[in-house]
């Protein structure tokens, strides 16, 4: 392959995001230092989203849930979900209770 099929062969790997690391870093560089190189990716860009008119936008699912699952087992919940977990409201509301008679309790024997 010739310099200039080479170019036009990167032109289209830049713009389908196709180049990794420091070959897409380098031909960056290239880029916008090269007037007929940023002419080719603008053309391959044009040709390109030609194609997305075909497809409807579709929102990615969300997996993080299940990759976590896979990797470490059980997802953890919430601090205080797991503080509270099968503890009904009640049973909050007489905890919130007893603490009010035990501090009233405290703050009578101390003042007497």
């Amino acid at each position: 392959m010739t310099d200039q099929t080479d170019d036009i062969a990167l032109a289209a790997e830049y713009s389908l995001g196709l180049l990794d690391g420091n070959a897409r870093d380098a031909f960056a560089a290239r880029i916008s230092s090269d007037p007929t190189l940023a002419a080719m990716v603008d053309d391959w860009d044009a040709q390109f989203s030609e194609l997305n008119g075909e497809f409807e936008t579709v929102q990615a699912p969300n997996v993080m849930p299940q990759i976590e699952q896979q990797l470490f087992g059980q997802t953890r919940r919430p601090l205080l979900e797991r503080l509270f977990a099968g503890v009904a409201l009640w049973k909050l509301a007489l905890l919130g209770v007893l603490a009010l008679v035990l501090v009233k309790a405290i703050l009578l024997i101390t003042l007497n």
